[in-house]
């Protein structure tokens, strides 16, 4: 995306710049949005992977980091017709990592308040992140992160920032999340 807007790259641009075959992409996935999911999964696993138990501050500054290494890719989603897609995507995903919390806490299931709180603040996290790649507050990711769990709803924080889950088992759900996850407009 250094050279082309991610709306000009095609599937053979990215078959060439990789060097696999075209018939090799599509036996892993069905268009780029598949390819972009599992981009971000694999961002999101090998960032929080390496200790054993999960720590959401330590995670995200980790995630954190990983978007920043990767900023040339996500501002260039960011600045095409994928932008929604990745929007939805990031919302989905960090609603879904919640609700593996919330089920594993002492809360067995959210109610409807707990829903729409975690909801709204998700949206506004995700916005945050945006910001946070395109450079418009020129913040750290230490600074990022902190204004995130300040920001955070105290009822939130008591079961989003736990630590008796394994980051193995945060990946595996992360993953068996994306199997099924479909971009819904």
């Amino acid at each position: 995306m250094e050279k082309k807007s991610f709306d000009e790259i095609t599937v053979t641009d990215i078959v060439k710049e990789s060097g696999l075959s075209r018939q090799n992409f599509y036996k892993n996935f069905e268009d780029r949005q598949e390819l972009i999911n599992e981009i971000f999964v694999s961002d999101i696993c090998s960032a929080i992977s390496g200790s054993v138990l999960f720590d959401a501050e330590t995670a995200l500054q980790k995630i954190f980091f990983r978007f920043k290494e990767n900023k040339v890719f996500y501002l260039g989603l960011l600045r095409s017709s994928m932008s929604r897609y990745l929007y939805r995507m990031l919302c989905d995903y960090a609603l879904h990592i919640c609700k593996i919390f919330a089920k594993y806490t002492f809360f067995s299931v959210l109610d409807t308040k707990q829903k729409n709180l975690l909801e709204f603040y998700i949206s506004g996290a995700v916005i945050h992140v945006f910001r946070f790649l395109s450079d418009k507050e020129n913040i750290t990711v230490a600074e990022a992160v902190e204004q995130l769990i300040r920001f955070m709803p105290q009822e939130l924080k008591k079961f989003i920032l736990i630590d008796n889950l394994t980051n193995e088992f945060v990946i595996y759900n992360i993953r068996k999340f994306k199997e099924n996850w479909v971009y819904e407009d």
